[in-house]
C-alpha cells in the first residue's frame, strides 16, 4: 500500500510542479519565474536556519531539565524535511516546506506524528530494556511498620 502511494507521489509530484511552473511562467515570464523560485528558496533557507537554531535550543533546555524532548526531536526532523522540500525546485514543494517552517503548523504536525506513533506502538527508545516486570517494592531506607499499623 505504501509502495503504491510513494510511487504515485514520485510520478505525480514532478508533473504537478512542471505544470505549476509553466503556468506561473506564462503569467510572469521565464526569468521572473526562475528568480522567484530562487528567492523563495533563499528565504526558506534563512527561515529554516532561524527555526532550526530555536529548536536546538529548546532540545538543550529540555535535556538540561531532565525532560524527554520528543516533540522537539520530531520538529527537528520536520525541519529537515522542510529543507529538502525547499531545495527541491518548484512552487508546490516550496509552499509545503514553508508551511513546515511555521512553528504552529510544525508543532501541530509533530504532536500528531507523536500521538500516532504512541497509539500504534511505533515509538521505542533504543538501547533501553523495555521489559516490564510486575511486582512490589519497598524502600530499604524507610522504617517498617508492623502489619497491624499499615
Amino acid at each position: 500500500m505504501y509502495f503504491l502511494l510513494i510511487l504515485a507521489l514520485l510520478i505525480s509530484l514532478p508533473l504537478a510542479e512542471i505544470y505549476c511552473i509553466i503556468q506561473v511562467g506564462r503569467v510572469l515570464g521565464a526569468l521572473p519565474t526562475i528568480l522567484l523560485l530562487v528567492v523563495i528558496s533563499l528565504a526558506g533557507t534563512a527561515l529554516l536556519r532561524w527555526q532550526g537554531i530555536a529548536t536546538v535550543r529548546r532540545v538543550q533546555l529540555m535535556l538540561s531539565q531532565g525532560r524527554l524532548p520528543a516533540v522537539e526531536v520530531i520538529e527537528g526532523l520536520l525541519l529537515v524535511l522542510a529543507a529538502v522540500l525547499m531545495i527541491t525546485p518548484g512552487f508546490l514543494t516550496d509552499v509545503a516546506g514553508l508551511l513546515l517552517v511555521l512553528p504552529p503548523l510544525r508543532g501541530l504536525a509533530a504532536a500528531l506524528i507523536l500521538r500516532q506513533a504512541l497509539k500504534h506502538g511505533r515509538f521505542a527508545v533504543h538501547g533501553v530494556d523495555t521489559t516490564i516486570i510486575e511486582g512490589e517494592f519497598r524502600r530499604d531506607d524507610q522504617p517498617r511498620l508492623p502489619p497491624d499499623r499499615r
